[in-house]
């Protein structure tokens, strides 16, 4: 006897003539899913301490090694209750910075993003930055993040070698921080605001002008210029190349509200 068949149901996709369905974007895991990552530091990979002191971190991208400059390294922590029991670096205001100024390993453009994830501590003086993109001389490159500025004390901004320090009007939290800054070209920069729990917060800066090419590109984390002007936790930063979408933004966002 011949078995009978339930009905055939043929599914084609919505919005297209193709038949085809789009397929769906792939999950977003941690930031080596950001379209155009090129290099990603995580306190859970990379570290080499000596009882608890840095001695460098390693990207985990290209590889690139972060170096303790002259000095105390930082303190490190595999698990710090401060940040749901996760990695992390701190400085205490007197720690050396890790740094790299010879990074060939990838290749800048001038649409960028850097991000930073952090805990930022209420600073008790003022200028207190976290490095970032970094130079002294030509081309203007430097992207540092600061958590206070003489007259506008503890506001969130973003110094610039030329345009100097920019605020968002973002008040500093002792909380954890997303950081981003995306550079469309060499004239403009966004940032993108993301305090654990709180609302995200994106807007332009103003009056940024020659933020050109970098090559050797230089970078460091958790100082600025290896001097005591950053207190606080460091657990990530990384460089993208291209300007971060609004979906890529909120990922990240989201990514370090859940894990930390």
């Amino acid at each position: 006897m011949e078995k009978r068949r339930g009905p055939r149901i043929l599914v084609r996709g919505f919005g297209n003539s193709s038949g085809e369905s789009t397929p769906p974007s792939p999950p977003f895991t941690d930031p080596s899913d950001l379209p155009g990552i090129q290099e990603w530091w995580n306190t859970g990979a990379g570290i080499s301490q000596t009882s608890n002191v840095m001695n460098s971190w390693t990207g985990q991208i290209n590889g690139t090694v972060l170096t303790t400059e002259s000095g105390t390294g930082m303190t490190y922590s595999s698990s710090d209750a401060a940040v749901n029991n996760q990695p992390s670096i701190t400085n205490d205001g007197s720690k050396a910075t890790l740094r790299n100024t010879t990074i060939t390993s990838f290749t800048p453009t001038t649409a960028r993003s850097i991000f930073f994830v952090v805990k930022t501590d209420i600073p008790v003086a003022s200028n207190s930055y976290m490095g970032g993109q970094t130079t002294f001389d030509n081309p203007p490159c430097l992207v540092a993040l600061y958590s206070s500025q003489i007259g506008d004390p503890d506001n969130l901004g973003v110094f610039f070698v030329n345009g100097g320090g920019k605020s968002t009007g973002v008040s500093t939290v002792n909380d954890v921080l997303t950081y981003i800054v995306t550079i469309p070209n060499a004239s403009s920069a966004n940032y993108h605001i993301k305090y654990k729990g709180g609302s995200a917060t994106s807007a332009a800066f103003a009056g940024v002008s020659g933020l050109d090419d970098q090559s050797p590109l230089q970078f460091e984390a958790g100082g600025y210029a290896n001097s005591s002007q950053f207190e606080g936790k460091i657990m990530e930063c990384g460089w993208v190349n291209g300007v971060m979408s609004a979906t890529d933004i909120s990922n990240l966002q989201t990514y370090v509200d859940n894990k930390y």
